[in-house]
């Protein structure tokens, strides 16, 4: 069986790509959180870098890698920083968004990398595009994500409530547009509430701005029948984003019966699930796709992946790709990131295209 090293800029906590690292860790594969979080919390292995590139991080990723065939680093974060103490015969990037600037991100990533795997086939189309002519092209694979809901599912009544759930962040899950839309809500479904669902560092600011409009309240992270009775008590889901890749809890929400108002990230490509499309950042045209959601019959998914095809199709799709020339940083003389926190600042303007 392939041993796999998960490279990731943190180590897991709460969210559909941390549930992915706990489920591989579960599963004997072997994890590495490069950062720490802003609170020094940590699940799974200890941050490996504290202030600088150039030190135990590097003697680590080397240690680790050398006891793995593969490693696959989630959204590229570190590939080209530790791409000389790589020792994992195969390197392949784990793509989980898609960011605002794909195409420059992914041309600037893939020379470090043997290929990669997608979790939507949108992102995988969009990819073979970008890279096609190149050696990487037959090496793009698709990922179906998990979604372990309870079986049998709890009765639960359905409430006129609009759900929001994942991390309170502004910058990609676009929630400073919330007390906007709330607003007009307000006024269109004065009997309706929405629930926001989740944790994150913008909590108390975005409580603050909409406590006056009395529709809007906030639950933490749920987990297990608890979070799945939140969810099939919403009438429909909403996603206010400024880019995802495939978040696992649209499926959840999906499977328990919501209807799904989701940004359009694809170019109308629904990638075959009953979503409400609207263009992204357009809160007159999300405040639409809610009406006509509610007006809808939800149609729940038919068929969901399970974390056992989820963990074998992974391993499956991983062993397609194959070894190609990679190019490799040896000395970090003149790079804008010489630590940390200035990696960090080189990776976000990249993907987020403000370089």
């Amino acid at each position: 069986m392939l041993k796999i090293l998960h490279v990731s800029k943190y180590p897991a906590r709460q969210g559909g790509m941390d549930a992915l690292l706990r489920l591989h860790r579960s599963n004997e594969d072997r994890t590495l959180g490069l950062l720490a979080h802003a609170d020094g919390e940590s699940i799974g292995f200890n941050p490996i870098l504290p202030f600088s590139l150039q030190r135990k991080a590097l003697r680590n990723m080397g240690l680790e890698s050398r006891a793995c065939d593969v490693s696959l680093y989630y959204n590229c974060w570190g590939t080209d920083f530790l791409s000389a103490y790589e020792a994992a015969p195969l390197r392949v990037g784990y793509l989980h968004n898609h960011f605002p600037n794909f195409d420059v991100y992914i041309r600037y990533f893939a020379p470090f990398l043997d290929g990669f795997l997608t979790v939507n086939p949108a992102t995988t189309k969009r990819l073979r595009g970008l890279l096609r002519g190149t050696h990487r092209e037959g090496n793009i694979q698709t990922v179906p994500l998990p979604v372990t809901p309870p079986e049998p599912l709890p009765r639960v009544e359905r409430t006129r409530t609009i759900g929001i759930v994942g991390r309170i962040n502004y910058e990609q899950k676009g929630l400073d547009r919330l007390p906007a839309l709330a607003e007009v809500l307000a006024k269109e479904l004065p009997d309706f509430q929405i629930e926001v669902l989740g944790q994150g560092e913008k909590l108390q600011e975005l409580r603050e701005r909409t406590l006056a409009l009395g529709n809007v309240q906030f639950t933490p992270w749920l987990s297990g029948e608890d979070y799945w009775k939140k969810l099939l008590s919403w009438k429909i889901v909403l996603f206010l984003s400024r880019y995802e890749g495939l978040p696992i809890a649209l499926l959840e929400a999906l499977r328990a019966g919501c209807g799904a108002v989701y940004p359009d990230f694809h170019d109308g490509d629904t990638q075959g699930l009953p979503l409400s499309l609207y263009p992204e950042g357009d809160m007159g045209a999300a405040n639409r796709a809610i009406h006509c959601a509610l007006g809808a019959r939800p149609q729940a998914l038919p068929h969901v992946t399970s974390q056992s095809d989820y963990l074998k199709i992974l391993r499956e799709q991983v062993g397609e790709i194959r070894p190609r020339e990679r190019a490799e940083i040896t000395s970090y003389a003149g790079r804008k990131w010489l630590n940390s926190v200035r990696y960090n600042a080189f990776y976000k303007a990249l993907t987020l295209g403000k370089m």
